[in-house]
């Protein structure tokens, strides 16, 4: 990626940048050698991206964004010739402005600027774009630049909370929408409408927590000696045909198949040749004369 423009005002980094084909990893001993301590979000200007994390993959078109944690492995890329703008908040300034600390999983937003250019984002994404190219102080966009990312996670605090508990008590198979609930201080109602703005429910992502989680341990060469019943117990399953079931609902095959397939030689069989009629047949013990 090359930053073509970058502006700090206090500590609030803002950046617009194009890349041709472009792929960026941060690994966990990258993160653990050189850490970020901070929250980012990346709206796609024009191009074409994804980003890769534990839990699946994204696809951005122009006019989304994505907000994740810096700190969090994954794998980020542009498969065209795409433009981005770049939003990067201190850890501790994130917190205050959200109560959150954290960001388990990346979360999309879709279109968040649009054809039209009329919405509050539109705005706001306008000054920042406006302030890369010199046209207005960077001191006077800094707070733009933080309700965008701040607005991009709005509304969404349970739901992170609870998909963060959910992670943590996986192998709980009395793990329910009531015991989330009570994990976060919360109403059973409140939760479901959080969800609810979300178009999901808090049932249906423990599952596909579960189902996402088994599958990562199916692929993982560390988990080939762990038998599928005991991966279905890990991730909370009460019984191998009950995560058969519903992993086979959910990917089109079954756990078995999940697996990588192991390269191994097997030896040639031993074909044993009868003995020659003039030789003494190693099968048969020789008559006393």
């Amino acid at each position: 990626m090359i930053s073509l423009r970058q502006i700090e005002p206090d500590g609030v980094l803002i950046s617009e940048g194009a890349s041709n084909e472009f792929i960026v990893q941060r690994t966990p001993a990258d993160i653990s050698a050189h850490p970020s301590d901070t929250v980012m979000l990346t709206l796609l200007l024009s191009g074409s991206a994804f980003h890769h994390h534990r839990g699946g993959t994204v696809v951005l078109e122009p006019g989304d964004a994505l907000v994740l944690d810096s700190d969090q492995p994954g794998i980020q890329g542009y498969s065209t010739a795409s433009r981005v703008l770049s939003i990067r908040l201190p850890r501790a300034l994130f917190t205050l402005r959200t109560g959150e600390r954290a960001i388990p999983e990346p979360r999309i937003v879709r279109r968040m600027v649009t054809s039209g250019g009329h919405g509050p984002d539109d705005e706001r994404i306008a000054r920042l774009r406006g302030a890369l190219r010199g046209r207005i102080a960077a001191d006077h966009v800094r707070d733009d630049a933080i309700a965008c990312l701040v607005a991009a996670c709005g509304g969404k605090r349970h739901v992170t909370l609870a998909r963060q508990f959910i992670l943590d008590h996986l192998a709980d198979t009395g793990l329910s929408v009531r015991r989330v609930a009570q994990g976060l201080s919360v109403s059973e109602r409140q939760l479901a409408r959080s969800f609810a703005a979300e178009n999901a429910t808090v049932a249906a992502t423990i599952t596909e927590l579960r189902l996402a989680r088994g599958r990562a341990m199916l692929r993982d060469p560390a988990w080939r000696t762990h038998t599928i019943g005991e991966i279905a117990e890990k991730v909370g399953f009460g019984s191998p045909s009950s995560f058969a079931h519903v992993f086979r609902r959910q990917y089109g095959h079954s756990p078995s198949d999940e697996r990588p397939r192991t390269s191994e030689t097997r030896p040639a069989p031993v074909r044993l040749t009868p003995p020659r009629r003039s030789e003494p047949s190693p099968w048969r013990m020789p008559r006393p004369r």
